[in-house]
This record gives structure tokens, C-alpha cells and sequence, in this order.
């Protein structure tokens, strides 16, 4: 039996290793390697042949940080791996490109995964690369700066592209008509990540701009500041299913946004990470309705600032002007909870606990645990950047304390928390 000393332990600890030669034959094997990541400064590929005699098999390989000069290099190398699925260049530095060899024809066609995050690729040149990618499927281009092109001349080769996912994340993107006109040759683009970039404004498309094969788009962390944002975002994506929109100043410090953000966009079905039920729908659709009413507005300024104004009216019937009588609201829905927050973790309840100033904070029952969490740390005045974890105890009413906790995508009913239940509260750093 061969005995192994552990390097972490300075020569302390020895352990037996039971099959280490059996580990070995296996390691030796390379043409058994699937995954692979180079971290030493490679600047070229091996002699021709080498690669594919050696392992045949790779499916995942990983170059970021090389010192490849160029795409040949790099195709070089990949057109001896035929079975390369995936390929992660991040932090690399390649010359420009001005036309695609027929070396990258041959090295990438199987290619369904591609990273280039942080290699400062131009918009252009990815337009080249997808010549010869005909299999992408995921494509990640982040932290490149890039001010995205929508008028590139050369479309062809992409057009039947299979592109399901981009990653534009943290890049300078503002325009977002030149962004849409860009994707627009992507006709199974699916998910597309925005967040960390400039945008701000998101104009009405025309008649022929809607983009229909997009249902998730991210939007966290950009400047969005403007509720028509939203009506614009259903109209230019109208199968928009999952959206992320945290982290704007639209958002920020907003009580209300989520009931707004689900009954602008009818077509979500997950808003920020969380479900939306059908019966949260519902009391979101009718609260906005119930805000609009409540506007000194002439009916076309109305129509105008609120494009589904007439489509729920429809839906839920028109209610009462704010002078015309009493109002269809969703204030009989609303339900108030009692909030206490605790500096420890409450083993039961004490009279200290008791008397600790209290806050009621009013929402929908329909609200997500974890939608309800969110607002606990905008009300307790906590940051949810700083992440403290939220742990919530429920007050029964013979003095008892319950632990909530389980599936945060359920509503607080299923939690059984209702009109004047109590709730303890507990904020402790993760």
C-alpha cells in the first residue's frame, strides 16, 4: 500500500492511497481528457497532428490569458480537436481580423459555446467569427467596451445563425434601436444579458422593429429612470417572458415597482428572479389600474402614458373617475403587517422582543416570500447590495414563534401570514 503525505499539512500527514497506480494509468491516458485548461503562457500550437494524436477527445478547452497572437493561432490549434464543444478565450488579446481562412472554416464548426469576455473583440469582428461558427449556440462578450454597431453591412453567414444566448455584459451599450438592429439577423436568440452598461431610454419601435423570438432579456444595473421604459420594452419584445431590472434608478427605493413592472408587461412570467403567479397578476393589473385612475388627465394623454389603460378596463371593467365616487382600489386588498427587528436571533419570544419599536408594512397578499424579504430590507432601511441574510419568525397568537421558512417563490398566505400577524425579524451578515 502506497502512502501519500498531504503538501497542505508541511509533511504532518500521510495517508494511504488505495488505487493510486490505477489513478495514474488513468491520468497518463490523455486521449481520455475532455477538459482542459491551459494556465501557462502558450503562444502557439504544437506541431500539425500532435494535438489530435494526443487527445482526441477534448470537448471543453480553456485559453484565457494566452499570448496567442491571432485567430490562426488559435484555429491552429482547435482544428485538431474535432469534438471542442466549447472554448473560453477570455482576457486574450488578438489582432484584428479582416477576412476568415479556411483554417477557421474547418476549426470552429462544431463550436456551441464561445467566451471572449474581456478581449476588447469589436462588434465587426464577431461578425466574422459567426461565419464559421454555424453551431453557436451561447456567446459571451462582456467587459469589452464595446458601443455596439447595428449597421454592419455583412450579414451573411449569420442569418440562420443559431445563437440562443448573448452576454453583453458591462459593456458602453446606450442605443437601444441600434442594439435591436443588431440582434435582428439572431432568429433563435433567445436570453440576452444587458446588465452594467448605459442605457437609459428605450424609444417605441416602429411597425417592423418588434423583435419576437427573445423571452429574457437583463437589465440590471443600467439607468433606466422612466416608467415608459417598460410600455417600450413590451412593444419592441412582445414574448418578453423573464426580465431583471434591478439595481436601476427606476427601481431603486420604489415600493410599488413590482405590482408596476408585471402590469406593464403582460406577457412576464418571472420578474427579478421570481415567479409570477397568476393571482399575483391579477392584483398587480388591478392596482395599476387603480393608480391611473386616480390621474388629472384628459382620456388621450391617459391613453398615451399608459398603453394598456384600455386593454385592462376591458379586462376588469373601467372604474370610478377620482372624483366620481368611490374607488375600485386595491387599498382593501393590501394587507398590514407588524414588524419588530431583533439585533439576536430569537430563541422565543421575550418581552424585550415585544416592546421594540414596530413597523407596518403594507403589501398584497399574493407577494413572494422572497419578493416580501426585499421590501423588509428597503423598509428596515438595509441595501439588498449588502446582501444580509433575512430570517423572519411568525408571532402566534398564544406568544409562540415560528420560523418561516421553505420555497421563497411561494405567496405569503401559503406562509400563513395574514392581516395584523406579527413578525420578528432578523438581520445577520452572511
Amino acid at each position: 500500500m502506497e502512502t501519500v503525505t498531504l503538501g497542505s499539512s508541511n509533511g504532518a500527514i500521510e495517508v494511504e492511497a488505495v488505487g493510486l497506480d490505477k489513478i495514474r494509468s488513468n491520468l497518463a491516458n490523455l486521449k481520455r481528457i475532455r477538459h482542459v485548461t491551459v494556465d501557462t503562457n502558450v503562444r502557439s500550437g504544437d506541431p500539425y497532428g500532435k494535438i489530435r494524436h494526443t487527445c482526441p477527445n477534448v470537448v471543453n478547452l480553456d485559453l484565457s490569458d494566452s499570448l496567442l497572437p491571432s485567430w490562426e493561432d488559435v484555429s491552429a490549434i482547435t482544428c485538431e480537436l474535432p469534438k471542442l464543444t466549447s472554448l473560453t478565450l477570455n482576457r486574450n488579446r488578438f489582432s484584428r481580423l479582416s477576412a476568415v481562412s479556411q483554417t477557421m472554416m474547418v476549426a470552429f464548426v462544431y463550436l456551441q459555446d464561445l467566451r471572449l469576455n474581456r478581449t476588447l473583440i469589436s462588434w465587426e469582428d464577431t461578425h466574422l467569427l459567426l461565419e464559421c461558427m454555424p453551431e453557436l449556440r451561447s456567446l459571451e462578450l462582456a467587459y469589452n467596451r464595446l458601443r455596439l454597431c447595428g449597421d454592419t453591412e455583412n450579414h451573411r453567414g449569420i442569418s440562420m445563425s443559431k445563437l440562443e444566448l448573448l452576454n453583453f455584459e458591462g459593456n458602453d451599450l446606450d442605443d437601444w434601436r441600434r442594439i435591436m438592429a443588431a440582434f435582428s439577423p439572431f432568429t433563435n436568440l433567445r436570453r440576452v444579458i444587458l446588465a452594467s452598461n448605459m442605457i437609459s431610454a428605450i424609444p417605441m419601435p416602429s411597425q417592423l422593429e418588434p423583435n419576437r423570438y427573445i423571452t429574457h432579456v437583463g437589465l440590471s444595473s443600467n439607468q433606466v429612470n422612466s416608467w415608459s421604459v417598460l410600455d417600450a420594452l413590451h412593444a419592441w419584445l412582445p414574448h418578453l417572458e423573464s426580465l431583471t431590472i434591478n439595481d436601476n434608478p427606476l427601481v431603486d427605493g420604489h415600493g410599488s415597482f413590482r405590482q408596476l413592472v408585471i402590469a406593464r408587461i403582460p406577457s412576464l412570467l418571472s420578474l427579478n428572479a421570481t415567479a409570477i403567479s397568476v393571482k399575483e397578476r391579477t392584483d398587480c393589473e388591478l392596482f395599476y389600474l387603480s393608480q391611473i385612475s386616480q390621474e388629472e388627465r384628459s382620456e388621450e394623454i391617459r391613453d398615451l402614458s399608459h398603453p394598456r389603460w384600455m386593454e385592462l378596463c376591458e379586462k376588469y371593467g373601467r372604474p370610478h373617475d377620482r372624483h366620481g365616487g368611490p374607488q375600485d382600489t386595491l387599498a382593501k386588498r393590501l394587507i398590514s403587517i407588524k414588524v419588530r427587528r431583533t439585533d439576536t436571533e430569537p430563541q422565543r419570544t421575550t418581552t424585550s422582543q415585544l416592546t421594540m419599536p414596530q413597523l407596518t408594512v403594507r403589501v398584497l397578499p399574493t407577494m413572494s416570500f422572497r419578493a416580501f424579504q426585499l421590501k423588509l430590507l428597503k423598509s428596515l432601511h438595509e441595501t439588498p447590495r449588502r446582501r444580509p441574510e433575512c430570517q423572519i419568525w411568525l408571532l402566534t397568537e398564544n406568544g409562540e414563534i415560528l420560523k418561516l421558512e421553505g420555497d421563497d417563490t411561494r405567496d405569503l398566505t401559503w406562509f400563513g401570514v395574514e392581516d395584523g400577524t406579527g413578525l420578528l425579524v432578523y438581520l445577520s451578515s452572511q
